[in-house]
């Protein structure tokens, strides 16, 4: 045989393995791609009934049609709430692999299962988002499946520059997100940068603005076990009010995450606006954490979800409240920090709710161990750090800390805070297990702190 012929023959042999590689990864593509959407569906399920929204979404394959080297496919998506509901369309060009051309001149050289190209298509829902993109696709989203089935995506979000008539404007710089899918492991993990957000309210020129947001999510667990936290973070925040009133917070961010196991949640959020300006005046910065443990979510989605929430009284809620509280939930406010160049206040308060809580208190006195199993309270301020909201007012400033300083002094008299002249401290704890109540660390009675209590508000200090 010719040298030739021989080419010819290994040429045409790897042919004809490439194309048929490529018949049974396409295949086995598609049987992936439909067991990835069932998997999403159920997680997305989830992830609303945690954060209890009223929402409902599924996305669905409306065609597949699968040829030798590539696939057309059609997905729709959608959400619907009591009132509305919202269709979104793609359309999806997927190269069977091991290695599809396109892929090749994206710089992708690794065998994999498939290479997709994904478009949004123009329905009701979005005709203002093509509007906005120039009538350009404001998504394409390239994919690389691998042989094992996990996905990474490029997201190019378009620029939108909208108006109507009424004078409103909405505009977004270009922006970009990676989103990482393993299947078999239930990990998705989703990153964003999105430059700059700005909206402009036509009829009495109030302008928000956005810059410099990143955001990063991630979700494990498409079951009973389902993880997830995000981080937001913004270089700025502009809030114009016509030519009257100018808020700006610099270096925002926001965290939160949650553990669903079972049916309980844990979940924490926190808040940090590092520096907040009003008309240049500066007023410094807000910390705020919170988180809930062992809180029977879907009890409190049955709950939210009522049609008739909003006449429900009591009697209709507390049977909801009281498989709230089997499981001993606690509700803690970790940090509330409000700082100032002139000083800094803290609110802590952390509250372990027992599961009598809402049942009928038969105790002769006060017992507070029938509501909660422990609970913490710390406060701290100070004249200084008040003073510094009103430092360019010298007789606001000085109006703030006569009573300020009046007022601590007689809390101080009774006894329900420690004063030195500046701070203010205030600190409750109680344990059900040894039955102890401290008031600022001395030992106090339950009826006692009520006495006390009552006697300021009869008072006129509260």
């Amino acid at each position: 045989m010719k040298a030739t012929h021989k080419i010819v023959a290994g040429v045409t042999l790897l042919a004809a393995v490439y194309a048929g590689s490529a018949w049974y990864l396409g295949k086995k593509a598609e049987a992936e791609i439909y067991s990835q959407v069932e998997q999403l569906n159920a997680a997305v399920a989830t992830h609303l009934a945690v954060n209890l929204e009223e929402s409902q979404a599924k996305l669905r394959v409306v065609s597949y049609d699968r040829h030798w080297f590539s696939a057309k496919i059609n997905y729709e998506l959608v959400v619907q709430d009591a009132e509305h509901k919202h269709q979104i369309l793609f359309q999806d060009h997927l190269r069977h692999g091991p290695l599809p051309l396109t892929a090749l001149g994206h710089g992708h050289w690794r065998p994999m299962l498939a290479y997709s190209e994904l478009t949004l298509l123009p329905t009701d829902t979005l005709q203002m988002w093509f509007e906005a993109a120039q009538n350009q696709a404001p998504l394409v989203a390239k994919t690389v499946i691998g042989l094992d089935g996990a996905t990474q995506s490029q997201l190019d979000f378009a620029a939108l520059d909208y108006s109507d008539a009424a004078g409103n404007k909405f505009t977004a710089t270009a922006a970009q997100a990676q989103i990482q899918y393993q299947f078999q492991k239930e990990q998705l993990q989703v990153q964003a940068d999105l430059p700059s957000l700005s909206w402009l309210e036509g009829e009495d020129k109030t302008q928000i603005q956005l810059l410099g947001t990143m955001l990063e999510s991630n979700l494990s667990g498409f079951s009973s076990a389902q993880q997830a936290s995000a981080r937001i973070q913004s270089t700025q925040l502009r809030m114009d009010w016509g030519q009257s009133t100018h808020v700006v917070v610099d270096n925002l961010k926001m965290i939160s995450d949650y553990a669903l196991h079972n049916e309980l949640l844990d979940s924490a959020v926190q808040y940090d606006l590092g520096q907040i300006y009003i008309d240049d005046h500066d007023l410094g910065q807000v910390v705020l954490a919170v988180d809930v443990k062992r809180l029977d979510y879907q009890v409190l989605n049955a709950l939210s979800q009522h049609p008739d929430l909003e006449q429900m009284d009591e009697e209709a809620i507390r049977p909801y409240a009281q498989k709230l509280l089997a499981h001993r939930p606690e509700v803690n406010l970790n940090q509330l920090t409000l700082s100032n160049p002139a000083g800094t206040s803290e609110l802590v308060l952390r509250m372990h709710l027992a599961p009598t809580a809402l049942d009928e208190d038969v105790s002769s006195g006060i017992d507070l161990a029938h509501y909660v199993e422990s609970l913490q309270m710390q406060l701290q301020t100070s004249r200084s750090m008040i003073q510094g909201y009103f430092a360019e007012e010298s007789i606001l400033s000085s109006l703030a800390d006569m009573l300020l300083a009046r007022f601590a002094e007689q809390l101080q008299e009774v006894g329900l805070i420690e004063y030195d002249g500046d701070a203010l401290r205030f600190a409750l704890q109680f344990d059900a297990q040894s039955n102890q109540l401290l008031l600022n660390q001395k030992p106090i009675t339950a009826e006692e702190l009520a006495y006390l209590i009552i006697a300021m508000q009869m008072g006129g200090l509260f």
